[in-house]
Formats: structure tokens, C-alpha cells, sequence
């Protein structure tokens, strides 16, 4: 699927979003014989939230650059089952996770999020 495509079956919002973004603690220091492991198993547990929280996804959590991943959801509802899920159901290393809220001034797409600009989002929580 093409950029072009993709952007023909976004949608815009109105209402606001949840993006969150989380990168996986000290990766760069794990010994190369681990990486691939431990890259399989994060790739299994984004695939596990994404079926997990289906409902509450407005664009897909994928991974980026290997040791983060980042997708948005409908509302808050989630976070805490979610942040549950993080802290137990992947124990290879710590995840940080950052959450943004607010209204995304781009298209969103429906499948997954393949790039997103983080300063589009109105509000940041820290």
C-alpha cells in the first residue's frame, strides 16, 4: 500500500486523541546475540495490544526504529489496563511511555499510523 493510498482512507478528526509513544529502556546496550529475541517478542506484544485494545485504536500501535513503538486511541478509558499490560506482559526490558492528548491536525489512518507529526496534537501531558 502505497503513501497515497493510505492517505485516501484517512479521516480527520474533530474530537480529541490519545498518542502514545513508548521506547523500549537501554536497548542500545543489549549484546547483539539478545537483540533479535528480545526484537521478536516486542514485535509479539505489539500485535497483542493492537488485538487487545482493537476497540479503543484509532491508528494501530507499530514499532519504529526497531525500539519504540507509538498509535493513538479514542479516549483514556484504556490507559490503565494498557499501562498494566506494559508493565507485566513484557518484562525483556522497561518501557517509557509518553502520552499526548489533544486534536490531530493531520489525516488519520485507518489501518496503522505511518508517521505522525508529534507538535500536531494540541496538548501534551508530561
Amino acid at each position: 500500500m502505497n503513501m497515497a493510498t493510505t492517505m485516501e482512507n484517512a479521516t480527520l478528526r474533530t474530537k480529541p486523541c490519545l498518542a502514545l509513544i513508548g521506547d523500549m529502556v537501554g536497548s542500545r546496550e543489549l549484546p547483539r546475540s539478545r537483540r533479535p529475541k528480545i526484537q521478536e517478542r516486542f514485535k509479539e506484544f505489539i500485535q497483542y495490544l493492537n488485538k487487545r485494545f482493537a476497540k479503543d485504536i484509532l491508528s494501530r500501535f507499530v514499532i519504529t526504529l526497531g525500539d519504540e513503538f507509538q498509535g493513538l486511541l479514542s479516549s483514556a478509558a484504556p490507559i490503565p489496563d494498557l499501562m498494566w499490560d506494559i508493565e507485566h506482559r513484557f518484562s525483556d526490558r522497561d518501557l517509557r511511555v509518553g502520552v499526548g492528548f489533544g486534536v490531530l491536525y493531520t489525516p488519520i489512518p485507518k489501518r496503522q499510523l505511518m508517521s505522525m507529526d508529534p507538535r500536531s496534537i494540541t496538548h501534551e501531558l508530561r
